[in-house]
């Protein structure tokens, strides 16, 4: 099962020309702006389902992937390619909160809010959110894998578990493709 298999639900959340804030039946604030975000409505729904709300978000805005679940927790991967570094975040408190105002807009009775510190907190507790690819190690050289293959493409290889980041042209006059 992929890691976007899940997200259909989430489609519904987007906010747009008519389109309802999601958990509720009331038209999103952001429909006559045009809005191009799911909105999430906080006020008199069940924390489970505005984390859901919230997590689904997050999924759909991982494209190309760079949130992953690793070591219990949802963790962003920055590469920085000018100085070949990865950089393994994790997701938690502040992080979290200025990722998720970037991936839905938040609202309390349809007024613009931020996300809410009990979401965070939930979503922090998560133990294996669904969506979200697992993430094992960042390696920096061409690594050997089952079934006798070896990686040399960067990025996220997901059989393996593996982000690959070629930090030199070094390996290619070993690894011809």
């Amino acid at each position: 099962m992929g890691h976007h298999s899940a997200l259909g639900a989430a489609k519904g959340l987007k906010g747009g020309s008519g389109e309802l804030c999601a958990g509720t039946n009331r038209k999103s604030p952001k429909a006559d702006r045009g809005g191009s975000l799911p909105a999430i409505e906080v006020r008199g729904r069940q924390l489970r389902e505005v984390s859901t709300d919230a997590l689904n978000a997050l999924a759909l805005s991982n494209e190309p992937v760079h949130i992953f679940h690793r070591g219990g927790i949802l963790a962003r991967l920055h590469v920085d390619a000018e100085k070949s570094t990865v950089q393994l975040t994790p997701l938690v408190g502040k992080v979290l909160r200025h990722q998720l105002a970037r991936v839905a807009d938040w609202f309390a009775e349809g007024d613009p809010t931020a996300p809410p510190a009990a979401v965070m907190r939930d979503i922090e507790a998560t133990p294996d959110p669904p969506d979200f690819p697992t993430l094992d190690a960042v390696v920096t050289c061409p690594v050997a894998v089952p079934p006798g293959r070896i990686i040399l493409s960067p990025g996220y290889h997901e059989p393996s578990q593996l982000w690959y980041l070629c930090r030199t042209k070094f390996w290619s006059q070993f690894f011809p493709n």
